[in-house]
């Protein structure tokens, strides 16, 4: 259960395990003749990420055996990541003992991290992967835009609150992101018949009216995936988790899925504060609430 892979964009692998890094400390990298897959949720079942990086993405790629899994520290990876210049090719050799990550360039440098036995199961994997395929037949609408223009809408909301709401309104043809609270509020419209255009939305599918609230705080981690890909598509429906899909290359992809907030009765939640006790459990498919925190 080896395999030996070779990235010639090192800032790219560092970005992903960036950005998974909001999320989760610890993950299995799982890896076959396909490719390589990470995918995982955060302690309070209120985030998960997916990153599939397909083999047709790295210049050379080798395994031998049957498919396998690596734990491994995120922060540890960061690390030595970030000892990689922008233009070294990186090499990374996984195997159930270690990941070891090499670069050559006027030096040749060969890292070894140990490899951890997580308290994951496979069965983890299985349930976000049958949640993503759940979620998608209850999807109402649909539109892509540049991840810039995502990015910019989720800080004009921070000024306001700390929670956002995503929206569509078929019979006005737009979607909408905003927030209010005691300070004020805010809206910002994409009209979603004008597609095409860099500054807007690229394409949308809005199928019925759809509205959802979410945690900022949450969202915030979306802007570490901006440099990962140059569109994203988001989907909402009522109440439901959201999703959002940028592309890796063009065949992999990176996937951020966040549960949608509830109004509770209970007075001074703190954002995070007794998840678990107040969400479901995934094992039904379903991505638990987060309790709203105002």
């Amino acid at each position: 259960m080896t395999l030996i892979a070779t990235l010639d964009n090192p800032g790219l692998i560092r970005s992903i395990f960036e950005a998974i890094s909001k999320l989760v400390d610890e993950t299995y990298m799982y890896y076959n003749d396909d490719g390589i897959v990470i995918e995982d949720m955060d302690a309070s079942h209120v985030g998960i990420i997916s990153a599939r990086l397909p083999r047709s993405m790295f210049t050379e790629y080798a395994r031998d055996g049957d498919p396998g899994r690596a734990g491994v520290s995120i922060t540890d990876i960061i690390k030595v990541l970030r000892r990689v210049k922008g233009t070294e090719p990186v090499t990374l050799s996984i195997d159930s003992y270690s990941i070891g990550i090499a670069t050559k360039g006027k030096t040749t440098k060969t890292f070894k991290i140990k490899c951890k036995d997580l308290n994951k199961s496979d069965e983890d994997k299985q349930t976000i992967g049958k949640l993503i395929v759940t979620l998608e037949d209850r999807f109402t609408t649909s539109f892509t835009m540049t991840g810039d223009i995502i990015a910019e809408a989720i800080k004009d909301v921070t000024v306001i609150s700390d929670i956002l709401s995503i929206g569509s309104s078929k019979s006005e043809n737009i979607v909408s992101i905003s927030a209010q609270s005691d300070v004020g509020d805010v809206e910002i419209e994409f009209d979603a018949s004008k597609t095409g255009g860099e500054e807007g939305i690229v394409e949308a599918t809005i199928k019925d009216d759809s509205a959802g609230m979410y945690s900022v705080a949450f969202m915030e981690y979306f802007l570490s995936l901006v440099s990962i890909s140059k569109t994203f598509t988001v989907k909402i429906g009522n109440n439901i988790p959201v999703m959002i899909r940028g592309t890796i290359g063009t065949d992999g992809s990176i996937i951020y899925i966040l549960a949608p907030r509830v109004e509770e009765d209970e007075e001074d939640h703190d954002e995070l504060d007794d998840v678990d006790e107040t969400s479901e459990a995934i094992p039904d498919g379903e991505l638990g609430e987060e309790p709203d925190g105002e």
